[in-house]
């Protein structure tokens, strides 16, 4: 899904400043000044009466220019500042992840009870954390869940683990945020869907995208670029749509970045001996949006989104082999009550 380029394979370019050095610099800037005194004196002979005007303007436009400068400066590094204050979130989020994957390993190997209520609790507070570090970062309301694929039980008594997916695969909300979780507008946004409904869905499945971005869903949805049921749904349906500009403005959110959350095996696991060396295996999706258009930069914020799924794979992995695994024992155990009474 990715390319790996080492530092030792990629040779950076020096800049200009780097091959000229201190001396060379020195030279360049003492050339510019005499040319420019030059043409000064020259030019001073036919201005002189109007060097109060010409100075006023020119130090009006000097001001002018800095102060645009200085708050484009300031716009750059603003946002690139609130990523090292948010730094204590993103720790928070690894924090929770490992310990909640010592619990669930400790209920696959040492018969630790599984309860879970309480995983989706901190499920809802990792992704609460998510949203909270967005939120920050981007200075808007940021929501973050997770969508997961339908487990089947394969053969009658053994969990499909990863399940089979195509594009008709079933797909629901697993978990969300939990401001989002309680007060949430998007009707029907826990029933099942296909992946095909939804081209986030479809481009990372069928087109091996890395991820899926967007900052103006309104206009993609618009021009047919996005598919979504649910923005459909509200398309079809709301009297309340109002389009300027070919702008819908009661869409549940105009941002968005959706990863897999997923795995790609490699020669040396065990997965590799019934799968295709570098076969993408995908058993979720990690979606973080927001009302606001041109909320995400997608230099950093797919990244860091992308370290997070990366992160979720073995909690949603391992909760699907539990949830699966006891499906299959409570099959069972009824089948047998069963046949006692029959009996």
């Amino acid at each position: 899904m990715s390319h790996h380029i080492k530092t030792s394979d990629k040779i950076k370019p020096k800049r200009i400043y780097q091959k000229l050095g201190p001396v060379g610099l020195i030279n360049i800037s003492a050339s510019i000044i005499t040319i420019v005194a030059a043409i000064a004196s020259h030019v001073y002979v036919y201005v002189a009466d109007y060097l109060p005007v010409i100075a006023t303007v020119g130090l009006f436009i000097y001001i002018l220019l800095l102060s645009i400068f200085l708050f484009v400066q300031e716009y750059r590094f603003e946002r690139k500042a609130r990523y090292a204050d948010a730094s204590y979130l993103f720790h928070e989020v690894q924090h929770k992840i490992r310990d909640l994957n010592h619990v669930l390993y400790e209920t696959i190997n040492q018969g630790r009870r599984f309860e879970p209520e309480a995983y989706s609790k901190n499920i809802q507070d990792i992704l609460t954390d998510v949203s909270h570090f967005f939120s920050f970062i981007t200075a808007v309301r940021c929501r973050v869940c997770i969508k997961t694929f339908t487990y089947n039980i394969k053969d009658g008594n053994q969990p499909n683990i990863p399940p089979r997916i195509d594009a008709s695969s079933g797909i629901q909300t697993f978990a969300r945020d939990r401001d989002s979780a309680s007060c949430t507008k998007e009707k029907g946004s826990n029933t099942r869907l296909r992946v095909s409904d939804n081209t986030a869905f479809e481009q990372i499945l069928e087109e091996n995208e890395r991820y899926f971005f967007n900052n103006d869903l309104s206009i993609a949805f618009h021009n047919g670029w996005y598919k979504n049921t649910t923005f459909t749904k509200i398309a079809q349906k709301s009297s309340k749509i109002v389009q300027k500009k070919h702008v819908y403005h009661n869409f549940p959110y105009s941002s968005i970045i959706v990863l897999p959350i997923g795995y790609k095996v490699q020669k040396h696991d065990l997965l590799a001996q019934n799968k295709d060396v570098n076969e993408n295996i995908f058993i979720g999706f990690l979606q973080i949006d927001s009302k606001s258009k041109d909320t995400f930069d997608e230099r950093y914020d797919v990244c860091i989104g992308a370290a997070i799924a990366d992160s979720l794979y073995s909690l949603i992995y391992q909760y699907g082999f539990i949830a699966c695994t006891n499906a299959v024992q409570n099959n069972n155990s009824h089948s047998s009550s069963n046949t006692e009474k029959e009996l």
